[in-house]
């Protein structure tokens, strides 16, 4: 999925790349101050858009992942007959078979302590 991801991320910030490396060669070739300014100006809005751009794309591929990754994880468990699958990293639940999860029971009991 990384190979697929970073063949699209390039094909699709080439012509940012190319129009930012223009422009760099042209700041590094020029001596006129106002164009000099003028130039410098043109590259942070192009970097600029180039890096939301990126951003966007980051976000969204790892959405995908993550999605990916739940599937992963819930048809090993379902594999393997587990009820629960905890992250090794902060003990985060991965997954829980549907039969233990007590999530809008423990919501309703905490909501009742709270108004008490």
């Amino acid at each position: 999925m990384k190979v697929e991801y970073d063949k699209i991320l390039e094909n699709d910030l080439l012509a940012e790349t190319v129009a930012l490396d223009s422009l760099s060669t042209l700041i590094n070739s020029t001596t006129d101050d106002q164009m000099l300014t003028k130039l410098k100006r043109e590259y942070q809005v192009a970097d600029q858009l180039m890096n939301n751009k990126f951003e966007q794309y980051s976000m969204k591929y790892t959405k995908l992942v993550t999605a990916r990754l739940d599937e992963y994880i819930k048809e090993f468990a379902k594999d393997k007959k587990l009820d629960i699958v905890f992250s090794g990293n902060n003990g985060t639940v991965l997954f829980v078979e549907e039969s233990n999860d007590f999530t809008e029971e423990m919501i309703t009991y905490a909501n009742k302590k709270f108004e008490e």
